[in-house]
């Protein structure tokens, strides 16, 4: 009996993958809005969930007092109507960046004003310093009535 031979059967690698389609590059000025527009997304998230969890708290009106109101209602109604409004720039400029449509950058023209030197000079007043206002002297609190 003649010994067995091995038949070898050596198995080849595996066949590389397709390559991946190559990625199609934003435009430059959508790029810029998308970063700014993902940044403020993830702060106002930030901020709405740091004021329910601060709303008990006792420094909640330090808070609330940038928002002008200490109602968490209307302030969370703020921050999340800015949050759709820049989920919605965000859908938009996806949208524009998909039809290869960028933004243009517009430059600024100088006013005609401040094209000479001197607009850039502050300009000094000929009249004098109006009167000071009268200060309002009540206390915070009336007196109790006994």
């Amino acid at each position: 009996m003649e010994p067995a031979t091995p038949t070898s059967a050596v198995a080849s690698p595996p066949a590389d993958p397709p390559k991946d389609p190559p990625a199609k590059t934003l435009p430059e000025n959508i790029e810029v809005l998308l970063h700014v527009t993902r940044h403020l997304l993830g702060y106002g998230r930030r901020l709405v969930d740091t004021i329910r969890q601060r709303a008990a708290a006792p420094g909640f009106n330090a808070i609330a007092a940038c928002f002008g109101t200490s109602n968490l209602s209307t302030i969370l109604a703020h921050l999340n109507r800015g949050l759709l409004r820049c989920a919605a720039l965000e859908r938009d400029l996806l949208a524009r960046a998909a039809a290869g449509r960028d933004i243009p950058y517009i430059e600024r023209r100088p006013r005609a004003h401040e094209t000479t030197p001197d607009a850039r000079a502050p300009r000094r007043r000929n009249r004098p310093p109006p009167p000071p206002r009268p200060r309002n002297n009540r206390p915070c609190h009336p007196p109790a009535d006994h």
